[in-house]
């Protein structure tokens, strides 16, 4: 039987071309995606981008497949698996990033790729397949919309898209949808998760830290930007000094409109101790970095926030400010007290090697990062070593 044609196109050919447009659109979000990752260093775009090269390629492959054949050869069913199934292990494992529980994403994502498997290679139902390949998108779905209520992330058109995505996966084995209808539904679907990763960032910010940036209102004209990174070295070591010193700065900086972010490990500075120096409240935002934090930045109102004693998460919310103050055009002092006792915990090559990878995000912005470093708890070489990377090394 000879199909009808479509500007000389069989409804076959029409349909493998709509299917590699799909497959190709989804292999495009690999280079924009893994482009944000070596900007930001956040693997939940290594991990996502990932994901959707593979899924891209199982699209691909699936097209180019002749639609005449009556059975595929095992082979290439299981290339098709194989795709299919490491694109969403990657996919949810960069959701799990999100939440700093990747392992335990990645552990769930391959035990539910395993019972399908197991179903296929003893010819299971079609139908019980069929409802196991729906779960990674329920999973997806579920999964970041409980990312956006707890911790009001920007996802709303993310998880629309993946929510198309699963309904046109449900409509296709109950032959609502033709194939062609079905690619091109999914292409919409795709459009609106790149619109969702493109526009709306997964912030790691709590809102009323990006509230607290935005607020600044200068009183007279600010200095200009020499140094970005700049050594604080106490000359006495008298914790009250140091802590009066911070507090001039946040109220000068407050003058000039430079908004003042205090990272303090283990609780060493309250802002009660901050207010008996004479500044105002408003002045600072306070980011409590304890062992017991929570494992993203957490709000817990009056300006401070708690975050886990992670070094990964220190390197995530210093972008995150370095990348929401350029979109902002705001200028921002982010201090670190005490660069010393993170050294101590984590090691100080650790430090350093993170510091280094920050370094051109930091000197290219409008954010100055302060440290305090005791160097009379340090070997010499430890000391030289942070001196050497610095702009600046100011003793208090």
């Amino acid at each position: 039987m000879i199909e009808p044609s479509l500007l000389g196109l069989t409804p076959t050919q029409l349909r493998v071309i709509v299917r590699l447009i799909n497959g190709i659109f989804t292999i495009t979000f690999f280079p924009y995606l893994i482009n944000i990752y070596l900007k930001n260093h956040r693997k939940f775009y290594l991990y996502l981008g990932t994901g959707f090269l593979l899924y891209g390629i199982n699209i691909v492959i699936r097209g180019l497949i002749d639609y005449q054949l009556t059975r595929l050869p095992d082979s290439l069913h299981l290339v098709i698996f194989f795709f299919y199934t490491f694109a969403f292990v990657s996919i949810l494992t960069g959701i799990g990033e999100l939440l700093d529980r990747p392992k335990t994403a990645l552990a769930i994502s391959m035990v539910l790729f395993i019972v399908p498997a197991i179903a296929n290679l003893y010819s299971v139902a079609e139908t019980l397949a069929w409802m196991f390949s729906l779960i990674p998108y329920v999973l997806v779905v579920l999964s970041l919309y409980f990312i956006r209520r707890r911790y009001e992330a920007q996802l709303d058109l993310f998880i629309v898209g993946w929510l198309f995505l699963f309904m046109i996966n449900i409509a296709i084995p109950l032959g609502w949808m033709t194939p062609i209808y079905t690619d091109l539904s999914a292409i919409i679907g795709k459009i609106l998760i790149f619109i969702g990763i493109r526009n709306p960032r997964f912030s790691f910010l709590a809102e009323d830290i990006k509230r607290f940036l935005i607020s600044g209102l200068p009183e007279e004209y600010p200095s200009s930007v020499d140094d970005h990174f700049i050594l604080v070295i106490p000359v006495n070591g008298q914790r009250e000094k140091e802590i009066e010193w911070i507090s001039n700065k946040a109220t000068e900086n407050s003058r000039q409109g430079i908004r003042t972010i205090l990272v303090t490990m283990y609780d060493l500075i309250a802002s009660k101790q901050l207010e008996s120096k004479g500044m105002n409240r408003d002045d600072i935002y306070l980011v409590r970095m304890i062992p017991e934090g929570e494992r993203v930045v957490q709000s817990i109102g009056d300006s401070v926030a708690t975050m886990n004693d992670d070094l990964k998460q220190l390197k995530i919310l210093t972008s995150e400010i370095i990348d929401f103050s350029k979109e902002r055009n705001i200028r921002c002092n982010i201090i670190l007290y005490s660069l010393s006792l993170a050294i101590h915990k984590h090691g100080a090559q650790e430090i350093f090697s993170s510091l280094l990878e920050q370094m051109p995000d930091i000197k290219s912005s409008n954010v100055q990062v302060y440290c305090f470093m005791y160097p009379d708890t340090h070997d010499e070489s430890e000391v030289a070593m942070f001196s050497r990377i610095s702009d600046l090394v100011l003793t208090i």
